[in-house]
């Protein structure tokens, strides 16, 4: 039995990949920096995780699995150099998991969506009966943990573009949702390098199922269009925002590669639920409605405002946002406050940027605020639960929807907001 050790085995994507590996056999150990709910549902499948990270913690694996959120002076890593033990990407060990699980791989990435998409592609597939072995990078109700499903039929995976590693893996069906622009430091920040990993991911499958306004679209592929929507409209009706649209047209294509007509894959998903933290309700009474989104790129952002604004036109929004990595908010910084000073907002509160395990710079935070103020867009920041509630409080009567927004602490805190807000009846009458 080898022997394989996850170097930050607690996030979304690194979690379901260690279920995956111990399901296929192998001895799973692990590191977190803390302890959280991934590390108490690994735990109880008997893998082995140390809290903390220390050289300590290498106990000779044959592999060490690393995360591209811990650095290259990380103690383990260090010690794994040091022993000459062979360190592998997440996504570069997925790679010899799909090969060895000899499984039809399924694989969606993209700039925005794939989580959705996954989710609703693996959705069908367990409908429809072909018990699909799933890997997703968020959590959802129909998986058995939440982000990974075990399964005997194929496997749909997202595949997580971020860290550059993602490009060479071979599927039966690869899926490109979209195609904006991200993660660029990870690509010389140059859109043209992210562009080109993109289609050598759809060109390397047997398949390619790609968004029509994609500028070459490569040989082996069919296309999809949000109007598509449109022909099955009557079938599901409560799909009604324009970015879970898309991201139905495209999962039913997908599954129509694999001779699932349309018309019955709109229907199995007709019970089908929201991701976590894909504009999930944490709080619902008279006068306050909390949403958590996990929305942190420019476009993403519009698109949950105006997703929200559609549904909720009577309520007073108020936007919580945090960013994520100070990469991302220095490149996009014009397109972040363009965004946030959107008239549909009338009230903005701003959170702490989320490191995201990169080197503090509290420059670009202050140049972003100053960038808003320049704009005219009034903001208030907090960084507590507290500061949100004692904010909201403060507010002119009438209801509110708060619109928390971000990839860190953001849902933490709107689960912490909508639970001091209960159990006080805030916000209630």
């Amino acid at each position: 039995m080898k022997k394989v050790h996850f170097i930050g085995i607690s996030g979304i994507g690194m979690s379901g990949v260690a279920l995956f590996a111990n399901d296929l056999g192998y001895n799973v150990s692990g590191s977190s920096d803390q302890k959280n709910d991934r590390v108490d549902l690994l735990q109880r499948q008997g893998i082995d995780i140390h809290i903390g990270h220390k050289k300590e913690n290498i106990r000779d694996p044959d592999i060490c699995v690393f995360t591209t959120a811990v650095s290259d002076d990380n103690p383990e890593i260090m010690q794994a150099n040091k022993k000459k033990i062979g360190l592998l990407s997440r996504l570069d060990f997925l790679k010899l998991l799909i090969k060895e699980s000899k499984k039809d791989l399924i694989g969606i990435t993209g700039t925005d969506g794939k989580t959705s998409t996954t989710a609703m592609v693996g959705h069908i597939l367990i409908r429809h009966g072909m018990d699909p072995t799933i890997l997703l990078g968020g959590l959802h109700k129909d998986l058995e943990f939440g982000n990974y499903r075990r399964g005997s039929g194929p496997l749909v995976a997202e595949i997580d573009e971020s860290d550059g590693y993602f490009k060479n893996i071979k599927s039966q069906i690869a899926v490109l949702t979209n195609l904006r622009g991200d993660h660029l430091e990870h690509y010389k920040d140059d859109l043209k390098h992210y562009t080109e990993s993109m289609i050598t991911f759809i060109k390397n499958a047997q398949k390619g199922v790609v968004p029509c306004d994609l500028e070459d679209i490569p040989k082996n592929s069919v296309c999809f269009s949000p109007t598509q929507y449109d022909a099955y409209s009557e079938i599901n009706e409560k799909i009604k925002d324009i970015y879970t649209k898309v991201n139905l047209v495209c999962a039913v294509k997908t599954c129509e590669q694999l001779m699932i007509k349309p018309e019955k894959a709109i229907a199995y998903l007709n019970d089908f639920e929201n991701v976590d933290r894909r504009m999930t309700i944490r709080l619902q009474n008279k006068n306050l409605l909390i949403v958590d989104d996990y929305a942190h790129t420019p476009k993403e952002i519009e698109f949950s405002i105006k997703a929200v604004s559609d549904r909720y036109r009577n309520k007073k929004m108020i936007i919580v946002f945090e960013a994520h990595r100070y990469t991302r908010l220095k490149r996009d910084m014009k397109m972040f406050a363009q965004t946030l000073s959107n008239p549909l907002i009338e009230e903005l509160i701003v959170m702490p940027v989320y490191s995201a395990y990169e080197k503090e710079e509290p420059k670009i935070f202050e140049d972003f605020k100053f960038l808003l103020e320049e704009r005219g867009r009034t903001f208030t920041c907090i960084t507590t639960p507290d500061d949100i509630i004692h904010h909201i409080a403060q507010t002119e009567d009438g209801e509110i929807v708060l619109l928390m927004m971000g990839a860190g602490k953001s849902s933490e805190y709107s689960k912490k907001v909508a639970e001091i807000c209960t159990k006080k009846e805030l916000f209630f009458t």
